[in-house]
């Protein structure tokens, strides 16, 4: 028997399949609801992670070893940034927001509080230097959509910070306010779930974990990438704990 031929409604389908995958492809994503914060700040509302250190020394220097503290810094990141996504940027203006975008998660403050899109270079010595610090995640409160992605991240300056642990003592410098959003996965997944301009997950990390074996088993982000420890010291005016988020 004769195989029927389908090639001629293969063909003309395809060009159908392809303006809708055309269409879908270059939609315009939605914008996230943190780019109201662009620039909304000023860098002077921020403190600088130097001056955290003067409570916090050991948690400092685990934060300049981390690549949360070279966010911005790093070589690598300085090139992708400056040498490639910024010159295309200008090449296509339409780029410009998502290319700013990018301050959001590898230089938050310069995002927030910065004027200069782009911020100066590493070398410069700008407030964009400090990379996702110790600010960044201690003042962040939310996600402000569902999923979180594209710096979704609610954050307000000032002198409350935001914590997993109650503390102990209250401190000489802020105001603690336990945040238990600081244990949930879309915390991470302000940053480490990315979409570009035409609709398209770029990363979906977080994502992932909700749809893989770990968040049925109720582990956690954290509980790998900063696990439990002690006996640590987190602040110079507390006790050691045995559990320490180190």
């Amino acid at each position: 028997m004769n195989k029927p031929n389908i090639f001629p409604a293969v063909v003309s389908v395809f060009p159908v399949i392809m303006i809708i995958l055309l269409l879908t492809s270059f939609s315009k994503s939605r914008l996230s609801s943190q780019e109201d914060q662009k620039s909304k700040f000023s860098y002077k509302d921020f403190e600088s992670a130097k001056k955290c250190r003067s409570c916090h020394p050991g948690i400092y220097e685990q934060w300049t070893q981390a690549m949360m503290s070279q966010a911005y810094t790093h070589h690598w990141d300085e090139i992708e940034y400056f040498d490639l996504a910024v010159p295309h940027a200008a090449a296509k203006p339409d780029l410009k927001d998502p290319v700013d975008g990018c301050n959001g998660c590898h230089a938050p403050l310069a995002f927030i509080g910065g004027k200069q899109f782009p911020p100066p270079r590493p070398s410069e010595k700008s407030m964009a230097n400090e990379s996702v610090s110790c600010e960044v995640c201690h003042l962040t409160q939310s996600a402000q959509s569902d999923p979180p992605f594209n710096f979704s991240y609610l954050i307000k300056p000032g002198m409350t910070k935001f914590a997993l642990r109650t503390p102990a003592v209250e401190s000489p410098a802020h105001k603690i306010i336990t945040n238990d959003f600081f244990y949930q996965t879309e915390f991470c997944g302000n940053c480490h779930n990315e979409k570009n301009p035409f609709n398209v997950w770029v990363k979906s990390t977080q994502l992932e974990w909700k749809e893989g074996p770990y968040s049925k088993e109720g582990v956690r982000c954290q509980d790998c990438h900063m696990p439990k420890g002690g006996p640590y010291l987190n602040a110079l005016m507390t006790k050691p704990y045995n559990d320490a988020r180190l």
